[in-house]
């Protein structure tokens, strides 16, 4: 093991294997570079990235699973009415602001 960058000489040994995951894990750095500029333990910090990437690909299958849950509709989709039923029940009644007149339901709308 090489004594590593002077700067972080002053830390504890766990935050440096946090750093240089970090470093590994969201920066793309190597175990070898890692493992030298913060003069920590290759093979350990490499058993330590085996260990934080399986931890992380079940977290993000975990977090896939609850997201991909089927979504509940309020209304069952074959109790909803045809659109054009619907526009003359609720629209039916309305007329037109310009010209004082109910208008039929638009062609491109049935």
């Amino acid at each position: 093991m090489t004594e590593g960058n002077a700067r972080y000489n002053g830390w504890s040994t766990d935050r440096k294997y946090k750093a240089a995951l970090g470093k590994i894990l969201d920066e793309g750095w190597t175990v070898s570079e890692t493992a030298r500029n913060y003069g920590v333990s290759r093979s350990h910090l490499s058993t330590r990235v085996v260990k934080a990437k399986d931890e992380r690909e079940a977290r993000v299958a975990d977090a896939l699973t609850s997201v991909v849950r089927p979504i509940t509709t309020l209304v069952p989709v074959e109790d909803r009415l045809p659109f054009p039923v619907w526009f003359e029940r609720y629209f039916g009644t309305w007329t037109c602001p310009d010209c004082l007149v109910h208008h039929a339901l638009p062609p491109f709308h049935r």
